[in-house]
């Protein structure tokens, strides 16, 4: 009964682990998204996240890398690091002349 216990603890620390991977990730993409298109990532519905957030511009893109660290229930023991990148093409470096015409 001890063993089901303690693999039904695992699991369900493993599961948290998972959605809060996953949320970092989707936070990375909504905030690429949204600095590509010259907008403010503030405004965002949903918290912001807690950690550190870097963004860099290679050509043409916005890059957004989102790191946060996983320190609730079980992890509170040993804290899971987690970390999530996302790029997004950046509409507001290309001129208008560069696309190409209808006519």
């Amino acid at each position: 009964m001890p063993a089901l216990v303690m693999v039904a603890a695992l699991l369900t620390g493993g599961l948290g682990a998972g959605v809060a991977m996953q949320r970092l990730q989707a936070n990375a993409s909504d905030y690429a998204r949204v600095l590509s298109l010259g907008g403010d990532p503030s405004g965002l519905p949903g918290e912001s996240p807690q950690g550190s957030m870097e963004l860099s511009y290679p050509p043409e893109l916005v890059c957004v890398r989102l790191s946060d660290e996983l320190d609730t229930g079980l992890w509170a023991l040993s804290p899971l690091p987690l970390e999530a990148s996302a790029c997004a093409l950046d509409t507001t470096v290309r001129p208008s002349a560069d696309f190409p015409s209808d006519e």
